[in-house]
């Protein structure tokens, strides 16, 4: 209730910052079941791997990915710069880190990965 005893009780407004928190939480606690019951891989998609792949200007699709997660961290965020991925309806997606100020690891699940179709190249991706 409100104030004057009726209506529906105040809803807690959370910053941004307690938003990404508790996403972060969230995806983290997702990624340790879905390991934990073997449905994804318990490594982590390779730092390295993204690395080449974005000196190549390829985006990372679920068949270089497998069954891993990619888990990117703060301290490697502006070591990549950006990241091009297929989306699981098969767009393509960047996601850029420069001017990122965040203390929360980027989660991307195997089931958010996509694959493009054999006869398309990739052109631009769609910027998020």
């Amino acid at each position: 209730m409100n104030e004057q005893g009726f209506g529906s009780p105040e809803k807690e407004v959370k910053s941004p910052e307690e938003a990404r928190a508790e996403a972060a939480d969230r995806d983290l606690r997702k990624l340790a079941e879905l390991r934990e019951s073997g449905e994804i891989e318990p490594e982590d998609f390779p730092i390295d791997t993204l690395l080449q792949l974005n000196e190549y200007d390829q985006p990372v699709a679920r068949k270089d990915a497998g069954n891993q997660a990619i888990v990117i961290n703060p301290g490697q965020f502006e070591e990549l710069g950006y990241i091009d991925f297929v989306g699981a309806g098969g767009e393509l997606i960047t996601l850029d880190f420069e001017d990122q100020v965040t203390t929360h690891p980027l989660i991307i699940f195997p089931s958010e990965l996509g694959d493009l179709p054999e006869n398309v190249i990739p052109g631009p991706a769609q910027n998020l």
